[in-house]
């Protein structure tokens, strides 16, 4: 029967660790994100300055990834795309139908990697038929300059 004890005590050893560790706040479970705003402070600004200028009849999404606008047959190209998102998707109230996107742009699109990117993406969203429209990112907005550039760039295009 002594022998017994050393496994006993083992084994009560093992479940009160496992329930020790199950109290432990673990990376990855809920409790150890912190909620954080959807838009930055600028893309906030812009966002509110493009509902001011747009037609009502007109949403906008906002942080849409691109695989969610697009489909492709090729898995890499998939791949390309599947982690991606765009600032602003411009889509009408009535049918939900996509009819262009714009991207607030900021220093970091002046990197090589980044103008790769945008370049890629850019193709990748002419090639379905959706317009794109890159704005500088300001502290203030021209609202004329601001609404005629986004005419030009999507409305013009024949999309819409």
């Amino acid at each position: 029967m002594s022998a017994w004890v050393p496994v006993l005590i083992g084994v009560i050893i093992l479940v009160a660790a496992s329930q020790a560790l199950r109290r432990l706040p673990v990376k990855g479970k809920s409790g150890s994100f912190e909620k954080r705003d959807l838009l930055s402070p600028a893309e906030a600004k812009f966002f509110h300055e493009l509902r001011g200028i747009l037609d009502p009849d007109a949403l906008i999404f906002v942080k849409v990834r691109i695989a969610d606008l697009l489909q492709h047959s090729d898995f890499g190209d998939f791949r390309r795309i599947a982690q991606k998102h765009v600032n602003f998707v411009l889509a009408r109230a009535d049918t939900l139908q996509v009819f262009g996107v714009i991207e607030l742009d900021d220093k970091s699109h002046q990197l090589s990697r980044r103008k790769e990117r945008d370049a890629f993406v850019d193709d990748s969203l002419k090639s379905a038929g959706i317009p794109i429209c890159h704005v500088k990112v300001g502290r203030t907005y021209d609202l004329q300059k601001l609404s005629d550039q986004i005419i030009r760039d999507i409305y013009n295009t024949g999309a819409n």
